[in-house]
């Protein structure tokens, strides 16, 4: 299972970025206190791409500073994890950055 995630452009109702993770990161997102706004975005009222920007911005900051705590996330037979989530964190930025005013749209 995964968390899809698009942006759809409001004017022309095309995607403007699509990405999707595992559920597997689940518990790395709970400690980057970004699982209510991508996991639960029911809960948090987010609608926009902007909205999204601070607390990913947080999230990454938070990984970079306290990347030992991020790491225990791993599993045993690697370190990736920590990585792999970190730089998709930042390309969801990026493209929550580039698309201000797309709308957000999340399955799981």
């Amino acid at each position: 299972m995964s968390l899809n995630i698009s942006l759809i452009c409001k004017e022309c109702g095309g995607i403007c970025f699509k990405t999707n993770i595992t559920h597997n990161f689940n518990e790395m997102a709970i400690a980057a206190k970004v699982c209510k706004c991508l996991w639960q975005v029911s809960k948090s009222n987010f609608k926009d791409a902007k909205q999204l920007v601070f607390p990913l911005q947080k999230a990454i900051l938070s990984m970079e500073e306290n990347s030992k705590k991020f790491k225990a996330f791993n599993p045993a037979w690697g370190d990736h994890y920590y990585y792999y989530y970190l730089s998709w964190l930042k390309e969801l930025t990026a493209a929550c950055e580039k698309y201000p005013n797309a709308r957000i749209e999340i399955s799981r």
